[in-house]
C-alpha cells in the first residue's frame, strides 16, 4: 500500500485520469459531489423510523427477503 502511494507512475496516471474526468464531466461531477456531501448528512435511520410510523400497514404486508425466496 506505501509503495502504490509513493508511485509517480501511478499519481500521475491517476491524475491525469481524474483531470480528463473532470474537463469532460464537470458538471455531472458536481452534482454528484452535491449529492454525495447532501446524503452524507441525513440519518436514513430516522427517515425509515418515520416511515414505518405513518404507513405501519403497508410495512406489515411487506414480506422479508427470506420469505419471498421461499414462496
Amino acid at each position: 500500500m506505501d509503495e502504490l502511494k509513493n508511485d509517480y507512475i501511478i499519481n500521475k496516471e491517476l491524475s491525469q485520469l481524474s483531470g480528463g474526468l473532470a474537463l469532460r464531466c464537470g458538471r455531472m461531477l458536481a452534482v454528484a459531489n452535491g449529492l454525495l456531501i447532501t446524503a452524507k448528512h441525513i440519518d436514513f435511520n430516522q427517515v425509515t423510523e418515520q416511515t414505518t410510523e405513518q404507513y405501519p400497514v403497508i410495512t406489515e404486508e411487506l414480506p422479508s427477503n427470506g420469505e419471498e425466496l421461499l414462496n
